[in-house]
């Protein structure tokens, strides 16, 4: 099957519930996962879909992604694209865990306003090097600070030299909540690769956790 060739065990839980949003919350909550993953149809406008994950993301005990996968699953070439540099964090058990993975490309771009000061420029360039060291990211990680005005600008361009790009939604809140099917439908309507769209803090529901109890 796929999960052995991957490396990991493929456990099934069934949860009767009144509907599909509902019984994924109640296995959250039964299963203490480290993530509930959902995955992205092509349509995302499938109708009641992004209803149900809101309806998820809403009241999920943990954090929820939302992943889409196409062509090749060898994630050699990683985008990482952040709003902001506390999201690198939010994301490490993830990036981490990718970096373990044999050989990869992990490029992490920082996307700040076009009106940053030249000196401001280099301070951001160095704390988001560190940033990435601390979270354990390989020396090779090519992290840089690209000025637009917005991260889905540079999501939807050059696209191509990566296998996967990962995006955070931050932590849990309204906010988050509010946007999180809408940036997921952009992000689906306009790149080709695989995503990964991260809302939640993973780094909470990993380190309480002993690794034989890796459920997601």
């Amino acid at each position: 099957s796929e999960a052995r060739r991957l490396g990991y065990p493929l456990r099934t839980y069934s949860e009767f519930a009144g509907d599909t949003a509902e019984g994924i919350r109640q296995a959250a909550v039964t299963m203490r996962p480290h993530a509930v993953v959902l995955g992205l149809p092509y349509t995302f406008r499938t109708p009641g879909y992004a209803q149900m994950v809101n309806a998820v993301a809403q009241d999920s005990a943990c954090p929820v992604i939302l992943a889409r996968l196409s062509g090749t699953d060898d994630f050699r070439r990683i985008l990482v694209l952040l709003e902001k540099q506390d999201e690198l964090v939010l994301l490490q058990p993830l990036l981490s865990a990718f970096g373990f993975l044999g050989e990869k490309q992990m490029t992490v771009h920082l996307c700040v306003s076009g009106g940053i000061q030249p000196g401001d420029l280099a301070r951001t360039t160095q704390e988001l090097h560190t940033a990435a060291a601390s979270s354990g990211l390989s020396e090779q990680a090519v992290c840089k600070v690209v000025l637009t005005e917005s991260p889905l600008q540079t999501t939807l361009v050059g696209t191509g030299e990566h296998d996967l790009v990962v995006m955070s939604i931050g932590d849990q809140g309204a906010e988050s909540h509010s946007c999180f099917d809408t940036l997921a439908d952009v992000i689906a309507q306009g790149i080709d690769c695989s995503f990964l769209l991260v809302r939640g803090d993973l780094r909470s529901h990993s380190a309480d956790r002993p690794n034989s109890e890796n459920h997601t």
